[in-house]
């Protein structure tokens, strides 16, 4: 896809930002204390498997698909600040190197559609704007590519237990100025990672989505 600037109002910017943060905060509201048991008891979620530390959890989502849960922690080698390089990509070139890392292969193409927030010395972790992505499918290989037309905002905040959390959240939108491309098939995305320092100096890793590859 060809790298262009695509322009949002400000209302739009603002009332779209505004909806993201509301879900963001409200998911910190259950920290890693109460985590599995709120998910299993009260949001319906069951233990789908578990391997290499990672316990991943699903439910049935009410428009007939499947969420997911994943939860992990890692020790202290990993730090926040290499969360935010790993994590952060604000520009076309960082996001594509990221896609990279995390996909391979499967990775087709990408770019930085729009920024609106960026990284300031108060939060380096703060981003929000628009982003593309096109990626093969592995499992199905003789179909084709699934591209994402998302908004993304990242950032620091404090949970109710003081603890620091970064997180991360993209939800897919329909734009006329990102018009869908004749060798990909659009999909739709809704996700949100919450990354949270834990007081016995683990850090939790908490992954919500939702994904369907076929609109």
């Amino acid at each position: 896809m060809q790298h262009h600037r695509v322009i949002l109002s400000s209302e739009d910017e603002e009332s779209i930002y505004k909806a993201l943060m509301k879900q963001v905060q409200t998911s910190i509201l259950t920290t890693p204390a109460i985590r599995l048991v709120h998910a299993t008891r009260q949001e319906g979620y069951r233990l789908y498997e578990q391997h290499h530390g990672v316990r991943v959890y699903t439910r049935k989502s009410a428009s007939g698909g499947e969420e997911t849960m994943s939860v992990s922690y890692s020790q202290n080698h990993l730090t926040f600040e290499n969360l935010v390089y790993l994590l952060l990509a604000p520009s076309t070139e960082e996001h594509r190197i990221q896609q990279t890392l995390f996909h391979d292969d499967a990775f087709l193409d990408g770019c930085v559609l729009s920024t609106v927030l960026s990284p300031t010395d108060e939060d380096p972790f703060q981003w929000y704007g628009l982003k593309y992505t096109k990626m093969a499918l592995s499992s199905y290989r003789f179909v084709d590519p699934r591209d994402l037309c998302y908004v993304e905002i990242s950032g620091t905040t404090i949970n109710m237990d003081g603890n620091t959390v970064l997180y991360v959240m993209r939800e897919s939108m329909t734009l006329n100025s990102v018009p869908l491309v004749p060798d990909a098939i659009r999909g739709r995305v809704k996700s949100l990672s919450l990354h949270t320092e834990c007081p016995n100096g683990t850090i939790e890793h908490v992954h919500f989505s939702y994904l369907n590859p076929f609109g």
